[in-house]
Formats: structure tokens, sequence, C-alpha cells
């Protein structure tokens, strides 16, 4: 408050004309009775005339302020972006989102807040497939532009809402004039060495996920005749690379032959994986070796039951097509190749025998549902 008023009097002084006389002050009366001198209340501003036709002299209006970026600490975000060369990559997401949250923006795997974005050309112009699922919910959008540069903005104001939408609206009015936004510098701990930096697009990012499935369907070759199939898998997702564990049991069905001998078939495997992906669609391509038992049950005057051991190899070709940035609805098709087969022979009353040996090729198809965790 002192410095202004030192500069609206210092602006009054030079705009008041020179003296061109000696102001002469008369002496005081003393016959009239001096008043108590009353002390002003403080104001909030002291306002001086001015001398002669000069017009008052205003404060300049100071400048809004930018919004403070210490108090929400770092935002950690999983995104995965993927978008042809002529398009801006993820850092301009990054950068465009931390602008508009005023924070400090870092990509961490497990983190929270999962995004997935997918820029693909379209006619005139460009089109994105965007799934967030933040503290705003979760939610998915198509957007279209006829400039690139326009969309991934549009698409980070999308995100950046999502996360803070208090702070988005506190930034867009703040922002008088638009500047361009420069790209946020990683966190010490990256400069430093102690976690790698991220890639320029997530395209060459090694982005890791957890899914956990549930199968199910058709199979022929496993056992006797075409049964049921069911599975569980989970899943470790590195970028575009996907490896798993997955157990499955084949149900019993009956041999031909004149005896009872009824045969399932129980197995645990691993599978490596390519998993190329388009919007919200991707598409493993596999290779499969399993291996497992054989039980097989006589019936007759005794029931008696055998094992033996099933091992397998081959491919499978699936398809995944994600309902939510979590849950995605799955159908695919597997083919083994057995390497080693189990025979069976059982004795029946008054001579009937049976006899059964896994044939050496199966397939079965399968649909279900997998979660992913992270």
């Amino acid at each position: 408050m002192a410095s202004w008023l030192e500069w609206c009097v210092s602006g009054l002084l030079r705009l008041a004309p020179e003296p061109t006389a000696p102001v002469e002050v008369p002496p005081p009366d003393p016959a009239a009775s001096p008043e108590p001198v009353a002390l002003p209340e403080p104001a909030a501003s002291i306002e001086v005339p001015p001398a002669g036709p000069t017009a008052p002299v205003e404060a300049p209006t100071p400048s809004p302020r930018a919004p403070s970026t210490a108090a929400g600490g770092a935002l950690a975000i999983d995104l995965e972006w993927a978008a042809p060369p002529a398009c801006p990559g993820s850092d301009r997401v990054v950068a465009v989102i931390g602008a508009l949250v005023a924070r400090d923006v870092v990509l961490d795997p497990t983190a929270a807040v999962l995004v997935r974005g997918n820029v693909v050309a379209q006619g005139n112009g460009w089109g994105i497939e965007l799934e967030v699922d933040g503290p705003g919910g979760s939610e998915r959008r198509h957007l279209e532009a006829t400039r690139c540069e326009i969309l991934v903005e549009a698409a980070a104001l999308v995100i950046a809402t999502n996360v803070d939408p208090a702070q988005v609206a506190r930034s867009l009015d703040h922002a008088a004039a638009p500047e361009p936004v420069a790209p946020v510098a990683p966190p010490s701990s990256q400069r430093d060495g102690s976690r790698p930096s991220p890639a320029a697009d997530t395209t060459a990012r090694r982005r890791v996920g957890v899914a956990l499935f549930v199968l199910g369907g058709p199979a022929i070759g496993m056992t006797p005749k075409v049964t049921g199939w069911l599975q569980g898998d989970v899943r470790v997702s590195i970028g575009r690379a996907v490896i798993g564990a997955h157990a499955g049991h084949a149900f019993a069905r009956r041999a031909d032959g004149d005896a009872t001998l009824r045969a399932a078939l129980t197995t645990g495997g691993v599978r490596g994986c390519f998993a190329p992906t388009q919007g919200r669609l991707a598409v493993p391509l596999c290779g499969l070796f399993e291996a497992g038992a054989v039980s097989a049950r006589a019936e007759g005057d005794a029931t008696r039951r055998a094992r033996g051991l099933w091992l397998g190899a081959g491919a499978g070709a699936a398809v995944e097509w994600s309902a939510h940035p979590r849950v995605a609805l799955v159908g695919g098709v597997d083919a083994l190749v057995a390497i080693l087969r189990p025979e069976f022979h059982a004795d029946g009353p008054d001579g009937a025998t049976a006899d059964y040996r896994v044939a050496p090729a199966a397939v079965r198809a399968s649909v279900g549902i997998s979660v992913r965790l992270r």
C-alpha cells in the first residue's frame, strides 16, 4: 500500500504547476478557540486530490496470477497412447494435462488413473477412441477433428477434466492469452537414472498389465467324443507381448466298445503371445505347450481307474474386445498336436472290451471374459 501511495503522490507532484508567487499563510486568530483534531479512521485507500484540471490518477490493475502447482503434488497416470508419426505423441498429452491441472504429471503403469487413446486417420481428418478410468468415473469418447494437434489437445482436456474439473476450470479462466505449453520436465528421480524416462510415444513404451481369464466351450480330440472344456488363465502383458499360464479340464465322455470306459483330461500349460491392437480390439496370436493327465474309469463287476500322462503343443488365436478399460469379452480357438498319447483297455462282463487312445490332435473353441487387475 505504501509503495502505491508514493507512486500516486510522485505522479501528482510532477503534474502540479510551478508556483508563481510565494503563498502567505495568515496568522492564527487568537480569539478563535482551537478545535480538537480528529484522527481519521484507518482506510483501505487514501485519495489525493489532483492539482489543477489534471484527471484523477488510477492505480494499474494487477494481472491475474497463474494457478499454483505446489499444492496438488505430482499426478500419476497409466497412459497407453497410439498415434501415427504425423500426430503429437504422449509427451504433448502429458504436457497439456499438466498445464490444465497445474501439477506435474508422471507416467506410472500402476497408477489408479488409466487412459487409453488410439488416434487414426479418417476421411479428411482424424479420429480418436479415448477411454478414461479415473476419479471422475469411467468414460469412453470418440472425438474427431480436421487437425491432429487439435484432436490431441481436446483429448488431453477430457482426461484432465476427469481428474480435476475444478482446477481445469480455474486454469482456463486464468488463460487470458493462449500460449504454447512447454513439455513438463521429468522428475529428478528420472533424471538421476533411478527410473527410466518415458518414451516420446507409448507405442514403444513397455507397459505392464495383469489380467485374469475365465473361458469355456466345446473341445474335440481331448476325450473319446466331443466334450465341454473349462479353462482359467492368468496373463501378464508387457507392451504387445503376453505370457500366461492356464489350467483346464475336458469333462469325461464314454469310449466306443461293449465295455464301459469313460475318460477325462485335466491339463495345465503356458502360452506366449503377440497381441496387436486397434482401438478396443486386440488379436492375440499365441504358441502353446500343455501337460496333463488322462483319467480313465472302467465300470463293470468292479470299478477300476487308471491314469496316463498326456503332452501337447500347438497354437491359438483370439479376439478381445474391451467393453470397459478393465473388462474385455474374449473368444478364441486353440489347436494342439499330441506329443504323448496314453492308451487304455477295459474288459467288461461276458468278454466285453473297450479300447481308447487319445487322439493325435485336438481343437477347442472358447468364449469368456477377462478382468484387468492393473
